[in-house]
């Protein structure tokens, strides 16, 4: 769907953890702003869908060791457009745009994502600062976890996996204790993939957090 260049060892990893049906309820993808994790997330959930590739593992059909959808199914058009209703992504949003351009931030986000697959944080919350505003920060508020704890409790539209994406999950906050028991009990074929620029001591907070005891 994205066209990331590199990254070549992860994608693979992921191509033959789809083929073996050995897919984790959650991963954390971490580094610094604008590395692509976002795109990555993106053609990971686009290959889980697909359909094409569904039945080429059914039948026991190699599968590309870059990680991909066939971009032609109506899953992977779907996709395309994040539009799939097994999709369901969460970003950082400014506050004074969000109840006027909140409706319409998921269509910009995939747009500038098509034209810059390295997308920054920085430069998509820019689109929304009308006011020239310095600094500005977003967040991932409470209303959109209860939107995350609501679309996860709902079955597979397409009767497969479902996956909720968290772009920046470290603007969560305090926010993230609510999602914490959904992570460690997920519904069947639920995916999670958190994308964390995480500088040390957040990191060592979080392993806290989520290993076991």
């Amino acid at each position: 769907m994205y066209n990331v260049i590199g990254q070549n060892e992860i994608q693979s990893t992921w191509s033959n953890m789809l083929a073996s049906g050995q897919i984790p309820h959650a991963m954390v993808l971490s580094g610094d702003d604008g590395y692509g994790g976002l795109s990555l997330a993106l053609n990971l959930v686009e290959a889980l869908l697909c359909q094409t590739l569904r039945n080429d593992a059914e039948s026991g059909t190699k599968v590309s060791a870059l990680l991909q959808g066939c971009g032609h199914c109506p899953s992977c058009k779907k996709m395309s457009d994040l539009t799939h209703p097994d999709l369901h992504v969460a970003f950082p949003m400014l506050t004074a745009a969000r109840k006027k351009q909140g409706q319409k931030a998921r269509g910009v986000l995939n747009t500038m994502l098509k034209v810059n697959p390295y997308l920054s944080v920085d430069t998509f919350l820019n689109h929304f600062n009308t006011e020239g505003k310095k600094n500005v920060a977003g967040n991932i508020t409470s209303e959109d976890v209860k939107q995350i704890l609501s679309n996860l409790t709902l079955s597979s539209f397409a009767g497969g996996w479902k996956a909720q994406i968290i772009w920046h999950a470290e603007r969560l906050a305090k926010e993230s204790n609510k999602l914490l028991k959904l992570l460690e009990e997920p519904p069947p074929q639920t995916l999670f993939v958190l994308i964390w620029q995480i500088y040390l001591q957040t990191m060592h907070h979080i392993l806290q957090r989520l290993l076991p005891k």
